[in-house]
């Protein structure tokens, strides 16, 4: 896991995302063994990370806009790009901070040892690709307690609903829902 963390950080300039003693937010969770780079425990990188490091094209996150939409969530450890119809991730708000929503399985070797399957929820409050702190801010903070299960429903303090409706071979179902945006 270390080796695999300072060989990205060598290679794509990508920074540490795990707690500094200088961070102002310290009462919000880390990503840990959801983001490799914030616990170089050989885990995969988040949608966030894969996405500033380029194993991941940007046109396969979806934007959420509207109230309500309907994703088929790819979880980020399998093969990418997603196969048609499918997201690797949902991103939720044009600038930070903003939400990203994505899949997590223990499909290989690399996810076995994540917290829980399911799908996670986590706040970018850097508008830095590489993951750099601004204003002393973690670059990354989970929002859910762990992963969502199918049933679960995730509400953040900005009124955004995240729902776990279902599984797909290799993935979730989920409906994103901005509380706050008028109804179509």
């Amino acid at each position: 896991g270390t080796w695999a963390m300072e060989l990205m950080h060598g290679l794509t300039g990508f920074t540490d995302i795990y707690p500094f003693g200088d961070d102002v937010d310290q009462q919000d969770p880390v990503m840990g063994l959801y983001d490799e780079m914030s616990a170089a425990a050989g885990t995969h990188p988040s949608a966030y990370t894969k996405t500033g490091i380029l194993w991941l094209d940007r046109g396969t996150i979806a934007q959420h806009r509207g109230r309500v939409s309907a994703h088929a969530l790819h979880a980020i450890s399998l093969t990418q790009p997603p196969p048609t119809g499918r997201v690797a991730a949902v991103k939720i708000g044009a600038s930070v901070p903003y939400l990203m929503v994505e899949a997590r399985l223990m499909a290989d070797q690399f996810d076995a040892g994540i917290p829980k399957e399911g799908v996670i929820v986590y706040r970018v409050q850097t508008p830095d690709p590489l993951g750099h702190r601004v204003n002393h801010l973690r670059p990354l903070i989970l929002e859910t307690s762990g992963a969502l299960s199918v049933g679960q429903t995730f509400v953040s303090d900005t009124a955004i609903g995240i729902t776990v409706t279902g599984t797909i071979p290799g993935g979730f179902l989920v409906v994103v829902e901005d509380r706050n945006a008028a109804f179509d």
